[in-house]
């Protein structure tokens, strides 16, 4: 067993130095902040009326099934540690000038349903291509890209001739130009990732799908 350096005490940093351990190595995490956590923490804010407590993200719990894994790969479970809340809305979103507002869900065939209501029919069905389109998106990274590795121009050579799975995921056009329509929230989970909405890739969209999942209390 080897000796191992993990440098940041972030999820990501904790979860490679939780796996490490778990297989018999020893693992020392180095952080420069005071707390461990790294993007997941709390800033706390004193005022006169009061002392404020902001959480700093993430506000979603996407893929929960890797931290079941997680749990499980270190000799736990996650249940043990977390209630995981469904919740509805996911995210409220709220039109200028006295427009609609559109309360996200996890049910794909209730939130077009609630897209038509606030926005109209062509609206839902814009968002239920895109949803079509996330979906063969997310089937090919998950696959080919989260669940295998990658670490060669030939591996990467490989993907290459799977030509539905490009067709998909369609390299060169934007989110925008892709779903060109009238629902006004299509570009809502590039933006999380803190890209613009008009020059997000397509990809970005399998994130829509990545974001009904529950989140812990």
């Amino acid at each position: 067993m080897a000796r191992i350096v993990v440098v940041g005490a972030g999820v990501g940093g904790l979860a490679t130095a939780a796996r490490l351990a778990a297989t018999g190595h020893q693992v020392t995490v180095l952080e420069r902040a005071d707390t461990v956590g790294g993007k997941l923490g709390r800033y706390a804010h004193d005022t006169p009326a009061g002392s404020f407590h902001f959480d700093t993200g993430p506000s979603l719990l996407t893929m929960p099934e890797v931290f079941h894994d997680l749990f499980e790969a270190t000799g736990a479970k996650l249940d043990e540690y977390l209630d995981l809340v469904p919740l509805d809305p996911i995210v409220r979103h709220v039109f200028p000038g006295g427009g609609p507002t559109l309360d996200s869900c996890a049910d794909p065939v209730e939130f077009a349903g609630r897209i038509g209501a606030a926005l109209g029919d062509r609206a839902a069905a814009d968002w239920q291509r895109l949803w079509r389109r996330a979906a063969r998106v997310w089937q090919a990274s998950s696959r080919d890209i989260l669940r295998r590795a990658v670490d060669s121009p030939r591996d990467l050579a490989s993907l290459a001739w799977r030509v539905g799975d490009l067709a998909a995921i369609a390299p060169g056009r934007t989110l925008r130009g892709l779903a060109v329509g009238t629902c006004p929230t299509l570009g809502c989970g590039c933006c999380w990732t803190g890209t613009p909405p008009t020059p997000a890739p397509t990809r970005a969209g399998h994130r829509r799908r990545l974001s009904r999942s529950p989140t812990p209390s």
